[in-house]
């Protein structure tokens, strides 16, 4: 369903129909269409989202539950500087939830995914602002990359999207709901 999804918004911007939307993969595994737009599309249990930018390499991500992980399993996801800081030792589920929803969708937008080592990319433990992008930085092969992230606001779900160099203005997000039998938004 999400992937038909995607197809019906891929083809609104490309203005063709969603059967001749074609995609290629990156070395990653990250789909891409020829040409452009960017996008990116995240599912969780019956919930997708979807991320759309006809510009730049963008990142969505979200979870509806917890991820439950140790304190062993963490130390595998944060940055060195996430591991100094001392707010790290009292992170409730919540916080580590944010903190993996914004990492996930900042290395998505970098066009790596998951494969790409999450300890290299420092969010921080910043509090949730559902009105403000943040800027984030990180390093891949001595080349710096930047970014911006913000949290979606979406009842009962952790959600953030995260952009290439800059912020989308304040009206370019929409959050819209799908139906296979709409084919629109």
């Amino acid at each position: 369903m999400a992937h038909a999804a995607l197809r019906s918004v891929l083809a609104g911007y490309l203005t063709r129909p969603p059967s001749e939307v074609t995609f290629v993969v990156n070395d990653w595994g990250k789909l891409s269409v020829p040409g452009g737009p960017y996008f990116s599309l995240a599912h969780s249990d019956d919930l997708a989202v979807i991320a759309v930018d006809p510009e730049r390499e963008v990142g969505i991500d979200l979870e509806t539950g917890s991820i439950g992980l140790t304190r062993d399993e963490v130390t595998h996801v944060l940055s060195p500087d996430e591991l100094a800081d001392p707010r790290e030792r009292d992170l409730a589920q919540a916080d580590l939830l944010r903190l993996w929803v914004r990492k996930e969708a900042i290395l998505k937008s970098l066009g790596k995914g998951v494969a790409y080592d999450p300890q290299r990319v420092t969010v921080g433990f910043h509090s949730v602002d559902f009105d403000r992008w943040r800027e984030v930085s990180t390093v891949d092969d001595g080349a710096r990359h930047n970014f911006h992230m913000l949290d979606i606001r979406m009842e009962g779900v952790t959600c953030a999207v995260a952009r290439r160099d800059h912020p989308l203005t304040r009206g370019s997000i929409a959050l819209r709901s799908w139906s296979p039998t709409s084919q629109a938004f």
